[in-house]
């Protein structure tokens, strides 16, 4: 079985100023391509040409303005969903520990078969 490399996707770098803006990223030891966030996830730019040329592009060109706008919303939104994944860890832990308190609770109750034992008293009637 092969392992499946999948393309990294495009991280903008940040400015003196903190706004977003892009540095083409060296595709010498990347082979199996960059996706960028603003076009379509089913195009893999396979080299630092194609990928420059897209960077130009006004779809390109707006998300990036559009990003450097939502910076607190993305913060905001960021702080959010930590919390969730935080909040879903908690019910996950919460319920395995209840999973295995239940596996010990059947595994008390539930009596061993053990098969030299006569449960319905068959062996005495073949006195």
């Amino acid at each position: 079985m092969e392992i499946e490399r999948k393309p990294d996707i495009y991280q903008p770098s940040n400015d003196f100023n903190g706004n977003y803006i892009d540095s083409i990223p060296n595709f010498k030891f990347n082979n199996h391509g960059i996706i960028c966030p603003c076009a379509n996830k089913d195009k893999i730019f396979l080299s630092r040409s194609s990928f420059t040329c897209h960077t130009k592009t006004k779809k390109h060109i707006k998300w990036l303005e559009e990003i450097n706008n939502n910076k607190s919303n993305y913060l905001v939104e960021n702080i959010s969903l930590n919390e969730i994944v935080k909040n879903q860890r908690l019910i996950i832990a919460n319920s395995e520990k209840e999973i295995r308190e239940l596996k010990k609770k059947i595994d008390y109750l539930t009596p061993k078969y053990d098969p030299g034992v006569d449960l319905l008293g068959l062996n005495e009637l073949d006195v």
